[in-house]
């Protein structure tokens, strides 16, 4: 196929050959040149003329993307950098909490045996109360009930002056 940009450069020379007087000069070129070998030599290079023109700006808009990674990569380690930072600081504030709870430690183990030891107690007197054949059920019963009748009577008498002077009031 003849590119018709290279056929029309070809017949201008031609024809510029021939007004200049080299006529058979122009004759052998233009067999020579007109070749389809010739010719397809011809588009094959300015087909490979533009891929290298598209091969460039190709190449330019990776250089532009590498810009880009390398500032997005420069981001990347700001930002690693800072996590960095806030990480040793929760291990500075994690060392320091162990630290503490070790203080704590020995007076919560204290509490916890002292617990311990008087759910004993409590359990060894029921025990006791069972074998000697009291109802430790019926009292617990009742003093709960004696409780909640102390919580209703301190109720009454913290409304006590509404019943007697609220009728003076109105």
């Amino acid at each position: 196929m003849v590119d018709g940009g290279a056929a029309a450069a070809i017949v201008f020379m031609v024809w510029g050959f021939n007004q200049i007087g080299f006529g058979e000069l122009t004759d052998k070129f233009t067999k020579k040149m007109m070749t389809s070998n010739n010719m397809s030599k011809i588009v094959s290079l300015r087909d490979m003329s533009d891929k290298l023109k598209e091969a460039t700006d190709d190449l330019d808009t990776v250089k532009v993307d590498t810009s880009s990674l390398k500032s997005s990569a420069t981001d990347l380690k700001t930002d690693t950098s800072y996590i960095r930072s806030q990480t040793d600081d929760i291990i500075a504030d994690t060392a320091e909490a162990v630290e503490d709870t070790a203080l704590i430690n020995p007076n919560v183990a204290q509490l916890i045996t002292s617990l311990s030891q008087v759910a004993s107690t409590v359990n060894s007197i029921l025990s006791a109360c069972d074998s000697l054949g009291i109802d430790t059920a019926a009292i617990i019963a009742n003093t709960n009930g004696l409780v909640a009748e102390i919580d209703e009577n301190e109720q009454l008498i913290k409304d006590l002056p509404k019943y007697v002077y609220g009728s003076y009031q109105s």
